[in-house]
């Protein structure tokens, strides 16, 4: 006798998406259930509860780098993430210190903008605001110690958070956003490079960029995005 086809998953409602969001930071972080929920005031609306999620997805994927990652929770005077992309601001926005023993290899912040490749290599200023001369990026992993909007070599990994349908529109927009982090190049090493162990990158320096996305249709996408250093990652609360 076959069996009945498994009923589909409902999506999560934002409240319990942010209560599983909680949970997860208390885990990762090691923080009481006050400050998870002071971070995750700006959460209400799903896309960016959603982003959140994928921070805390890197979180656990940059663990798989080493037995010895750990990450520590550094506040700043607003107890919550930003919810628009700025400069790093040390002091004012929180954001997480990433350890390899007792050894701070590099941190991560949430809705930065990043000094676009074009500007650097021409030794321009972003700007404010930019037009063009950076790009915000959802999560990054940065070198410690980054401030401003970072530079390209500074970045070790850029992460974008898609909460819809995925579309060659957005890999259009990925692929602008490849080309004004790194340059093409032959593949060389990466240390961040959790998706896959050893893999190497064709870029220059030698950044990961990495789409979380909630469509399952972006990993048709795999060919073009991995042949620019792209990563494609399926990812649902």
């Amino acid at each position: 006798m076959s069996l009945p086809p498994a009923k589909p998953k409902r999506p999560l409602t934002p409240a319990a998406a942010l209560k599983r969001l909680k949970a997860a930071f208390r885990t990762e972080l090691g923080i009481g259930s006050r400050t998870a929920a002071d971070l995750l005031a700006g959460a209400r609306l799903y896309d960016k509860a959603y982003e959140l999620s994928c921070l805390i997805e890197t979180m656990q994927h940059l663990k798989s780098c080493g037995s010895s990652v750990s990450f520590t929770l550094i506040g700043g005077c607003k107890p919550k993430f930003r919810g628009k992309g700025g400069d790093i601001q040390r002091g004012v926005w929180p954001f997480i210190e990433m350890y390899d023993g007792s050894t701070v290899v590099a941190e991560i912040w949430v809705d930065i903008e990043c000094l676009a490749l074009s500007a650097w290599v021409d030794g321009k200023a972003a700007g404010n605001p930019p037009f063009g001369r950076a790009h915000e990026l959802d999560v990054i992993v940065v070198e410690p110690g980054a401030s401003g909007k970072p530079e390209p070599g500074a970045l070790k990994v850029g992460i974008e958070a898609k909460h819809r349908p995925f579309n060659k529109a957005l890999l259009k927009e990925l692929l602008g956003v490849r080309r004004e982090t790194a340059f093409k190049s032959d593949d060389g090493p990466n240390p961040f490079a959790w998706w896959q162990p050893g893999r190497e990158l064709p870029a220059e320096p030698p950044s990961g960029i990495v789409l979380f996305c909630s469509d399952v249709g972006a990993l048709n996408y795999v060919d073009p995005a991995e042949f620019w250093g792209l990563e494609m990652i399926h990812h649902v609360f």
